[in-house]
């Protein structure tokens, strides 16, 4: 027996979603706040910096004269991450667009359960 699955996987519908919906909403003249992508990105690249700075001078000094520093470095990247997936998965919680238009707000957000019911919340 075969059963019919759909062309549109989940993720695919969530990406062209996550990729699409700014810009309808962009075109109808509301201003995106991009406060959620600024700490996303402020939170993950200094992580990056971290790590690469520290690659450096290890590299440059070696490890004897950047060993008291690597520590201090590693707790710091792993305190950043945390607070990098906790800021994903507790304060975003799937947002895709922020925005406003002549006062009226608009958040856009969406999530998966697990019946395979995808939630598009506009609001």
């Amino acid at each position: 027996m075969s059963h019919f699955r759909s062309p549109c996987l989940p993720l695919d519908l969530k990406n062209t979603t996550d990729d699409a919906l700014p810009n309808y909403l962009t075109s109808l003249k509301f201003k995106q706040d991009h406060k959620y992508t600024d700490v996303r990105l402020v939170l993950g690249w200094t992580a990056v910096v971290i790590a690469g700075v520290l690659f450096y001078f290890d590299w440059k000094l070696g490890w004897e004269q950047t060993k008291v520093w690597t520590l201090p470095a590693v707790i710091a990247y792993f305190i950043l991450n945390g607070a990098f997936t906790y800021w994903i998965w507790f304060v975003e919680k799937g947002v895709i667009f922020i925005g406003e238009r002549e006062g009226k707000k608009v958040r856009a957000s969406f999530s998966s359960q697990l019946v395979r019911r995808h939630l598009l919340t506009v609001g």
